[in-house]
C-alpha cells in the first residue's frame, strides 16, 4: 500500500500544468488543439476535457490524445456553460498552473515549456500572447495595472481566457469562475475578466509572458446583419453590462460603453449601416446586463425555491416543511392567510401574503372554481427573488411568473398544473390556447398524474411534463385502522363505506347509493351497507330527502354526518371498511390517500385522479368509469362479495401504496426537480469513477 501511494505521489509531483477544455459540439478543432499537444516538448501536463456533448462524438479525439502519451481525464456536463465547465475542471487538476485553451486554439510546440519557465518567478498568474491579435512590440514581463482593471478602462490591457494560465491555489481561493457569466448563460460573456479582475483585487501579481504563444483564428469584419448574429453580440455584451455592475464601475463610464459601439462601428467600418446596428445590439446588451445584474444578482440571496398559491391546503404543508429539510429556503406566496397546517413548517418554511381579487367560476358537475388576480405577487418576487419559481394553474400567477422569467427576476419557472381531462372538459379553444402558450414559457410542468400528463398532450404541449402526486399526511400513516369484526354466518357485520367531499353533482354520490340500494335488494347474500355522508355543500337538502326515500330500503343505512374537523379525520375513516369516491371528475382527491394510509381499500371512479394513479382494481380497491354504469354496478358487486379476510389484505396493500406517498418521498421528487432547475452538474465517466463537488442530476 505504500508503494501505491508513493507511485501515486511521484505521478502528482509529474503533473505541472493542468489544461481545462471545455467542448460542445465540435470535432475538427479539438482534434487540432490535440494534435498541438501531442507535439509539446513540456510533457508534464494533463488534459481535462469537460465534454458537453449529449453524444460519444469526442470518442476519436480522446483517443487521439491518449494514443499521443498525454494524461486525459474525461468528465461530462449535462449542460453547456463555460464557467461551470471550467470550475468543474479546476477542481480535478492536479497540476500546480492550469490553462484554459478554447476548443478551436492550438499551441506552439514550446507553449507548455514557456510556462513551466516563467514560473520560475513569484507571479500568481501569467497572460501568454494571443499571435493573430496582440501587439509583437508588447514588452515581456509587464504587470497587469490593477487601477486600470479596476477602472474597466481596458485599454492596452487584454487577458483572454485562452492566454490566462493561473496558479492553481489561486483559483480555489477565488472560488473559480462566475458561473453567472460567460458562454450558456444569460450574462455571455466576462467570466475571464471578472476573474482577473477578482484577482488583481485581492493582490495578485500577475504579468504578461508573450513567450508563452497560443493561436486562435480572428475575423477583422463584422458578421452580417442577420438575426442569430445580432442575438450573440447582445448575449455578450450583456456580460460585459454585468461586469460594470457587479465591481461598481462609476455610472458615467458604464454609459459611455452603452453611447459609444453604435458610433464608433459605424465610424470605422466600411459598411455602415451593419457597423452602427451590430453597435445597437451591443449597446442593447450592455444595458439590460448592466441593469439586470443591478436589479436582481446585487440583492441578498432569496428563496431557492417559491411556491406561488392562492391558498394552501393543510395536507400540502408536511411537503413544504420536508422540502425545506432537504433544499432549504423553501417559501410560500399566498394570497389567503393560511389556516390549519401551517404550524407544519413553522420555523422551516418562510409563507409572505400578497394582494389579490378572488375571482370565481364553476366547475363541471357543480362546485365552485376558485381563482383570483394575483396584483402583489410581482411586488414579492421582486423584493424576494427566489431562483425557482412553482405557480399554480394557469392563471394571473403563471402569467406574472412568466414576465419574471423574462424579466431574469426567477432563473426558472415551473407551473404546477393541478388539472385532469374530466376537469378541463368542456373548456373553450381560447382556455387551452392560454394553456399552451404559457406551458410554452415554462422550464417544466409538473402534473399529478396520467390524466394530467394526457391533457397536456392532448392541446399539443411540447413543454417537458413531470409526474409529481399530492403526499399522504404523516397523520393518517401514523393512525392504524384496527381490524373489523368477522362476518357469522348468523348475523353478518354491516360493511361501513364512508364517502367524504362537497355535496355537488360532479361526486355522484346520488348516482352510486342508488346502484348500491338496487344491488342490494338484488344480492340476498350481500351484508348490510352503512353509508357515511361526510362534507357540506349546496346538494344537502337533496341528500336528506334521499336518505329519507330510502328508508324503507332493505339493509342500506344512509347517514349524514356532515363536515368532520381535520383532526377528527383519522379516527372517522378508521371506524369504516372502505371508502367510496365515485367522482365524475377529480384533479386528485387527498381523501384516497388518507383513507389508503390507514388500511382502507377504495371504491372509486378512474375519473378521480388518485384513485388511477393509486388503486389497482382488485388490489387496493375496485375501480370503474364513472360513465359505465354497469362497470359501476360490477364494481359495487364485487365490494358486496369480498370477504372481511380479502378486505383486509387489500387494506395492507393499500397502506403500502400510501406509505411510498408520503410527505418525505413526495419532497424528494420535488427536491430533486428543484436541484436540477438550479445547477446542472457533470459527472466523470472514468472507470475510476471519482466523485467530484457536482453530481449530474439527470
Amino acid at each position: 500500500m505504500r508503494d501505491a501511494d508513493a507511485t501515486a505521489r511521484r505521478e502528482v509531483a509529474d503533473i505541472r500544468v493542468s489544461l481545462v477544455l471545455a467542448t460542445v459540439d465540435r470535432v475538427d478543432a479539438p482534434m487540432v488543439l490535440v494534435e498541438s499537444l501531442a507535439g509539446q516538448v513540456e510533457r508534464r501536463f494533463e488534459l481535462i476535457v469537460v465534454d458537453q456533448n449529449p453524444d460519444e462524438r469526442l470518442g476519436p479525439v480522446i483517443a487521439r490524445a491518449r494514443a499521443a502519451g498525454i494524461e486525459v481525464l474525461h468528465l461530462r456536463q449535462a449542460v453547456p456553460n463555460l464557467a461551470l465547465a471550467r470550475n468543474t475542471g479546476i477542481e480535478a487538476a492536479r497540476g500546480e498552473w492550469i490553462g484554459f485553451p478554447d476548443d478551436d486554439c492550438w499551441y506552439e510546440p514550446e507553449t507548455l515549456a514557456a510556462l513551466v519557465r516563467a514560473s520560475r518567478s513569484r507571479a500568481h498568474g501569467y497572460v501568454g500572447s494571443w499571435l493573430e491579435m496582440d501587439d509583437p512590440m508588447r514588452p515581456a514581463r509587464r504587470r497587469l495595472d490593477s487601477q486600470k482593471w479596476a477602472r474597466m478602462s481596458l485599454r492596452g490591457e487584454s487577458a483572454p481566457s485562452i492566454c490566462l494560465f493561473l496558479r492553481r491555489p489561486l483559483l480555489i481561493e477565488l472560488g473559480g469562475f462566475d458561473e453567472r457569466l460567460g458562454v450558456g448563460q444569460w450574462y455571455g460573456a466576462g467570466e475571464e475578466t471578472d476573474v482577473v479582475m477578482r484577482a488583481l483585487g485581492g493582490g495578485a501579481r500577475l504579468e504578461y509572458a508573450p513567450a508563452i504563444v497560443v493561436h486562435h483564428l480572428a475575423s477583422d469584419t463584422l458578421p452580417p446583419l442577420e438575426w442569430a448574429h445580432l442575438r450573440d453580440s447582445r448575449r455578450r455584451a450583456r456580460g460585459g453590462g454585468a461586469l460594470y455592475a457587479k465591481h461598481r464601475v462609476p455610472v458615467w463610464r458604464w454609459l459611455r460603453t452603452v453611447v459609444l459601439p453604435p458610433l464608433v462601428l459605424a465610424a470605422t467600418n466600411p459598411r455602415r449601416l451593419v457597423g452602427f446596428v451590430h453597435g445597437l445590439a451591443i449597446a442593447a446588451g450592455r444595458f439590460e446586463g448592466f441593469l439586470s445584474w443591478r436589479l436582481r444578482e446585487g440583492v441578498r440571496p432569496g428563496p431557492l425555491v417559491a411556491f406561488a398559491v392562492n391558498t394552501v391546503s393543510g395536507y400540502r404543508w408536511g411537503t413544504f416543511a420536508a422540502l425545506a429539510e432537504q433544499a432549504g429556503r423553501v417559501a410560500v406566496f399566498v394570497a389567503r392567510a393560511p389556516s390549519r397546517g401551517a404550524a407544519v413548517a413553522a420555523g422551516k418554511v418562510m409563507v409572505s401574503t400578497y394582494t389579490a381579487s378572488p375571482i370565481g367560476g364553476k366547475l363541471p358537475g357543480g362546485g365552485t372554481r376558485t381563482g383570483d388576480w394575483a396584483w402583489g405577487l410581482p411586488g414579492l418576487v421582486w423584493r424576494e427573488r427566489p431562483t425557482v419559481l412553482v405557480t399554480s394553474e394557469f392563471g394571473s400567477r403563471t402569467f406574472v411568473g412568466w414576465l419574471m422569467r423574462r424579466l431574469r427576476f426567477v432563473d426558472r419557472l415551473v407551473i404546477h398544473a393541478d388539472l385532469c381531462e374530466a376537469a378541463e372538459a368542456g373548456r373553450g379553444p381560447l382556455v387551452r390556447l392560454r394553456q399552451r402558450l404559457l406551458a410554452a414559457g415554462a422550464d417544466a410542468v409538473v402534473v399529478n398524474g396520467a390524466s394530467g400528463e394526457r391533457h397536456m398532450r392532448r392541446i399539443g404541449s411540447g413543454a417537458r411534463l413531470l409526474r409529481i402526486p399530492y403526499a399522504t399526511e404523516a397523520a393518517f400513516l401514523s393512525h392504524r385502522r384496527a381490524t373489523g369484526p368477522s362476518m357469522t354466518a348468523a348475523e353478518p357485520a354491516p360493511l361501513r363505506l364512508a364517502f367524504v367531499g362537497q355535496f355537488v353533482h360532479g361526486k355522484r354520490v346520488a348516482e352510486f347509493t342508488q346502484a348500491l340500494a338496487g344491488l342490494l335488494a338484488e344480492l340476498p347474500d350481500a351484508p348490510p351497507v352503512e353509508l357515511s355522508l361526510v362534507g357540506h355543500g349546496p346538494l344537502r337538502e337533496a341528500f336528506e330527502a334521499m336518505t329519507g326515500r330510502l328508508g324503507d330500503a332493505p339493509k342500506l343505512a344512509v347517514s349524514i354526518l356532515g363536515p368532520v374537523r381535520p383532526e377528527a379525520m383519522p379516527e372517522l375513516l378508521a371506524g369504516h371498511d372502505a371508502l367510496v369516491l365515485p367522482s365524475a371528475f377529480e384533479t386528485w382527491g387527498m381523501v384516497v390517500n388518507e383513507a389508503m394510509a390507514l388500511g382502507l381499500p377504495v371504491i372509486g371512479a378512474r375519473q378521480a385522479q388518485a384513485v388511477e394513479e393509486m388503486v389497482r382494481d382488485g388490489r387496493e380497491g375496485w375501480v370503474f368509469d364513472a360513465a359505465d354504469a354497469d362497470g359501476e354496478r360490477a364494481a359495487i358487486a364485487a365490494l358486496l362479495g369480498a370477504t372481511p379476510l380479502r378486505r383486509d389484505r387489500m387494506g395492507r396493500l393499500a397502506r403500502a401504496g400510501a406509505a411510498r406517498l408520503s410527505e418525505a418521498a413526495v419532497a424528494d421528487r420535488w427536491c430533486a426537480l428543484v436541484r436540477e432547475m438550479s445547477a446542472q452538474a457533470p459527472a466523470s465517466d472514468e472507470s475510476s469513477g471519482t466523485p467530484h463537488l457536482r453530481e449530474q442530476v439527470e
